[in-house]
């Protein structure tokens, strides 16, 4: 009782992982110089795996109203609007946030998982990262090592 593959999991399916979305964050949008306060941008988003495109997505940001900036994005068949917050920082700037479309909280990246038609924050979506997946235990990496 107890050792290193006991549990009650065993045969249970594994969450759905943030690793295996694709992933709208806002440091690729402003490294690409899309998020210009009091501008507009729309660039098509690819993802692609193993050379492949996964995925894309056209996106239509409104900046000229930072309280009211938004972003359109158009995604296989659905489209919907995403809010953006901007925060001041103090030593100047700002930082631009997305607003959840499923529980309107602050998130730098939204998530779209295999199973969904929608841009969601991680806790919208109840995604986990995959290594809170994994043993890490001393216990099984020597057993993994001895073959057992």
């Amino acid at each position: 009782m107890g050792g290193p593959t006991s549990t009650r999991w065993r045969g249970c399916d594994r969450k759905t992982t943030v690793e295996d979305c694709l992933r709208l964050d806002l440091r690729d949008l402003r490294r690409w110089r899309l998020l210009v306060a009091g501008g507009s941008a729309t660039r098509r988003i690819t993802w692609k795996r193993n050379g492949a495109e996964i995925g894309a997505l056209w996106a239509t940001l409104d900046l000229t109203t930072p309280v009211a900036a938004v972003a359109t994005l158009e995604y296989g068949s659905c489209e919907y609007r995403v809010a953006l917050s901007s925060m001041a920082l103090s030593l100047g700037g700002s930082r631009w946030w997305w607003r959840c479309p499923g529980c309107r909280r602050n998130a730098r990246v939204l998530l779209l998982p295999p199973s969904s038609s929608r841009f969601l924050c991680r806790a919208c979506h109840r995604l986990t990262y995959w290594s809170s997946q994994t043993n890490h235990t001393r216990a099984a990496k020597l057993a993994k090592a001895c073959g057992l």
